[in-house]
């Protein structure tokens, strides 16, 4: 990195709450079926999803990964839980 040069973090994904619960809703799931297909709690979800709280990297890469899955295929996943 270049001397002097601001260090901000790395934003690989954008995070949108509307985005997340849209997409629980149209896979017709609840906030606690969201949580398992992401792994973590239901209350994480819930906050994520109103806006108070801001999903950690680590997350945001799986909360990426769900957004791009197809209702079939996340209800397929939780099938396997």
């Amino acid at each position: 990195a270049e001397e002097g040069a601001p260090k901000k973090p790395r934003q690989i994904h954008q995070f949108n709450a509307q985005a997340l619960a849209e997409k629980r809703a149209a896979f017709g799931i609840t906030q606690k079926e969201m949580a398992l297909l992401l792994n973590a709690s239901s209350l994480s979800v819930y906050k994520w999803e109103s806006g108070k709280v801001h999903p950690q990297a680590a997350q945001l890469e799986r909360i990426a990964a769900v957004l791009k899955l197809g209702k079939r295929k996340a209800l397929e996943l939780l099938n396997m839980q």
